[in-house]
């Protein structure tokens, strides 16, 4: 029975093996620190720094766009937070000033930025 264990227990770790060679292939980490993002993301416990959220969004209520901008990269490494990829797109269209007045309008209604696209061009005013 022992030789049979064996050859199981080596089929298992070769399989596992060529799995993690391959998803290290697929997403071509360039970083350890990028290593361990993609296994949270992967993982589905992924959560963006709070922290340097709200810092950048205070920053970007003052209109300091670029160092809203530099904030939100380093609150959102993976760019899967839907609301940090709302404001860093705004910051990219160059309607930073428009978006900082309406966007507070939005959310207080609970507008969502993945569902919301059409309600922001219906009433932003440019």
């Amino acid at each position: 029975m022992q030789p049979r264990f064996i050859q199981i227990a080596g089929i298992i770790w070769t399989v596992v093996y060529g799995g993690v060679i391959v998803w290290l292939y697929a997403t071509e980490p360039r970083s350890f620190k990028e290593v361990a993002t993609n296994s949270q993301v992967a993982a589905g416990v992924y959560e963006i720094n709070q922290e340097k959220f709200n810092s950048g969004l205070t920053l970007f209520r003052r209109e300091q766009f670029r160092a809203a901008r530099d904030e939100w990269a380093g609150a959102d490494p993976a760019q899967r937070d839907a609301r940090t990829q709302f404001y860093t797109a705004t910051l990219a269209t160059g309607k930073a000033g428009v978006a900082s007045i309406t966007t507070r309008r939005f959310f207080s209604k609970g507008w969502k930025p993945s569902t919301g696209r059409s309600a922001w061009h219906r009433t932003a005013r440019w």
